[in-house]
C-alpha cells in the first residue's frame, strides 16, 4: 500500500468572493492492486481556521499556524484574513517569535512544525 500524505496549498482567495481559502488533498489508490484512483479534496475557508486557532489560549500560551515553508498564517500577532484586501505576504514565524529583536529558541519549535511534528516551547 502507498502510503499519502496530504498536501495544502497556498492560501488564495476564493473567486466567489468567501475570502482566504486552504485547499487540502490527497491521492486516492486502491486498497488491493495499489492503483492510482484519483484525488479526494475540500477547501477550507481561512477565517473559519482562524475562529478555531484563535479560542485556544492557556494563560499566556496560545495556538498559531504556519505552512511547510515557516511562513505565519494565523497568529495573535497577524492582522486576521478577513482583514485582508488583496492576496496577503505571509512572514517567517521567527520574525513575530522573538525577544528583543532576537530569534529565541524558537527555531526548534518551527522546525518541528515544518515537519509535521508537535511544537511547543516553555518559557
Amino acid at each position: 500500500m502507498l502510503a499519502a500524505e496530504i498536501s495544502f496549498t497556498e492560501p488564495y482567495f476564493d473567486a466567489s468572493g468567501l475570502g482566504i481559502m486552504i485547499t487540502a488533498a490527497i491521492p486516492v489508490f486502491h486498497k488491493v492492486s495499489n492503483t492510482f484512483l484519483g484525488v479526494v479534496g475540500t477547501d477550507f475557508v481561512l477565517k473559519d481556521i482562524e475562529d478555531i486557532v484563535s479560542n485556544f489560549h492557556w494563560g499566556r500560551a496560545y495556538s498559531f499556524l504556519i505552512n511547510k515553508e515557516g511562513e505565519v498564517l494565523i497568529h495573535p500577532l497577524v492582522v486576521p484574513s478577513d482583514e485582508f484586501v488583496s492576496n496577503p505576504v505571509f512572514q517567517d514565524i521567527s520574525n513575530i517569535e522573538e525577544v528583543n529583536g532576537q530569534p529565541v529558541e524558537f527555531e526548534i519549535v518551527k522546525t518541528s512544525m515544518m515537519n509535521r511534528e508537535y511544537g511547543h516551547l516553555k518559557s
